[in-house]
């Protein structure tokens, strides 16, 4: 009877500091959070989360802004384009992980997933190694635009694409 119920004991407490374990946030951004903001400018609209703090930057071509907490920064810069991930790749600071050529209204972009080699991130996001992006190229003007989600943990991968799946684009012509 006593093993029993020192078992049953044991069994408690394992269930008790197991359902603690489960109720606990992870450290990284919600993607299914609904405390989310839009971001309008240029020629371009895009969601991000309400967590990302805007702050002061100088486009010296075009428009450029950034948003960020500890954990993300999403960077937007007009007149960038696609030559953007090929100059990093270029340069051997990236390990590639995936590129891929997509089609807009009047637009052709390239979306791509890769992580900067160590020692070789952002100099204003050391610690944001993984990187999802959208360069955007207009068909039949010079606009372009790039949008760079930098994020520290792969565990907010899904935030970073919602960001960018969030993206509309409006070329003139």
């Amino acid at each position: 009877m006593q093993i029993a119920m020192n078992n049953y004991f044991i069994g408690l407490i394992f269930l008790v500091l197991s359902l603690a374990a489960c109720s606990v946030d992870s450290p990284g951004m919600d993607s299914s959070s609904s405390e989310w903001k839009e971001v309008r400018a240029e020629n371009f609209i895009l969601s991000i989360p309400k967590e990302l703090i805007a702050e002061n930057v100088v486009g010296f071509d075009g428009y450029a802004a950034r948003y960020s907490s500890d954990l993300m920064t999403v960077s937007i810069e007009t007149r960038a384009g696609s030559e953007t991930v090929s100059d990093l790749k270029r340069e051997s600071r990236i390990l590639f992980l995936k590129e891929e050529t997509i089609d807009g209204d009047g637009w052709r972009g390239t979306r791509a997933a890769y992580q900067f080699k160590s020692g070789e991130t952002n100099f204003q996001d050391k610690n944001k190694e993984f990187v999802r992006s959208l360069s955007v190229d207009c068909k039949w003007s010079v606009e372009s635009v790039t949008f760079l989600v930098l994020f520290q943990n792969l565990s907010d991968e899904d935030t970073a694409n919602k960001i960018l799946n969030s993206i509309r684009v409006k070329c003139s012509e």
